[in-house]
């Protein structure tokens, strides 16, 4: 199999030719071309065909949002962006994703700083060659073999290595005495989700159609930076039926709302009476890589709610949330896995399969027909 080709489109000279750099370096990587902004990359995509385009957010003229749009209008080749951590940059970002970027990197607020700009490289890198071998699988005659002799697509981590196991946060929340008594009752279901990359795209097919007066919560860990999670949550409200915001320390959960888990911050459900329960954020290390963690919501979830615990996970790089989804089962809730043709990335719902913790797997378009069967009874 070829290497990967790979279309560089930035309007700074300096990132386009430390980007080029890089790429060519990876073994993997076979061709870069680099485009100042979005009519010259067109022009370059008339005669070339690349794997993946990674396209910077803001740029002059036409944005990063209104160039995606034109690529996946004429060619849809996968596209990752670059995106600053301001609020333009987050607004036009969770646009690009809903549109059909695939995923995102966070530029480093000084991409002068040798650190923060390695770590950043190191996380695109990962991505392209992650998201561009699971296309070429999939376009390949091998890709008719079963789910189950695949190998699933685990390393979303990135260079951070700062992180603590999952054995490790659940020895934490003993030592810390923060488990949970499971004698609330809160007389409706909690719908825990987890997802990754392909997740705003996937989420605006599911938030939408969830009734305003459904008889459940829910809460969601999309791994996003903090300001990315407001952003999203505000979007999501603008065009669904049920309240959506983003978590805050200290909410009562109230049926019929949604609640996205802030970037950079662990969610942990603490019983505050016989019947209610508040949203408590925590910073503690890192589970696996991720913070927040579907393996803390998951967790909290099952040991407040029991049997009316509803656990999903779906399309994301990695495995998280493959673990703790596992004591929603445990305590007779339902748990439910993302079916592969319907992911981004087939990866932590195809762990989760692995490991016997998911009860049904099925397509993205009927996620919430099946979230239906559990909590309308």
């Amino acid at each position: 199999m070829r290497g990967i080709r790979v279309l560089c489109i930035d309007d700074s000279m300096f990132i386009r030719s430390l980007l080029s750099k890089l790429f060519v370096s990876d073994l993997d990587i076979e061709e870069v071309k680099t485009a100042n902004d979005g009519a010259s990359a067109f022009l370059l995509l008339a005669n070339w065909h690349p794997d993946i385009i990674t396209l910077d957010v803001e740029m002059p003229r036409m944005n990063g949002l209104e160039v995606l749009k034109i690529i996946k209008e004429r060619w849809d080749i996968p596209v990752v962006m670059l995106s600053s951590l301001t609020r333009t940059g987050a607004d036009i970002t969770i646009k690009a994703l809903e549109v059909g970027a695939v995923d995102w990197v966070q530029k480093p607020e000084n991409v002068f700083e040798e650190a923060a700009f390695e770590t950043m490289t190191q996380e695109l890198v990962n991505k392209i060659k992650t998201i561009a071998q699971m296309i070429k699988t999939r376009k390949s005659p091998e890709s008719t073999q079963s789910t189950q002799s695949k190998k699933p697509l685990l390393k979303e981590t990135g260079p951070d290595r700062d992180y603590i196991t999952n054995e490790h946060f659940k020895r934490l929340v003993m030592e810390s005495k923060w488990e949970p008594k499971g004698t609330t009752k809160l007389g409706y279901y909690l719908i825990a989700i987890g997802i990754s990359t392909g997740g705003p795209s996937a989420l605006n097919q599911v938030i939408p159609h969830l009734q305003k007066d459904m008889n459940a919560a829910m809460i969601i860990v999309q791994h996003m930076p903090a300001t990315f999670t407001k952003v999203f949550a505000e979007r999501l409200n603008s065009f669904s039926l049920v309240t959506v915001k983003e978590a805050q320390d200290g909410d009562t959960i109230t049926k019929g709302v949604v609640y996205i888990v802030p970037g950079d911050k662990h969610i942990r459900l603490v019983e505050t009476g016989s019947t209610t329960l508040k949203i408590k954020l925590d910073h503690y290390p890192k589970i696996g890589g991720f913070r927040p963690s579907a393996e803390s919501l998951f967790y909290f979830t099952a040991e407040t709610c029991k049997e009316k615990s509803v656990g999903i996970i779906m399309t994301g790089m990695g495995s998280d949330g493959s673990d703790n989804i596992s004591m929603i089962k445990k305590y007779s809730g339902k748990t439910i896995a993302q079916d592969e043709a319907s992911c981004v990335i087939f990866g932590m719902p195809h762990v989760a399969i692995q490991k016997g913790n998911v009860d049904f797997v099925v397509p993205l378009n009927k996620i919430v027909d099946k979230i239906n069967e559990f909590i309308i009874r």
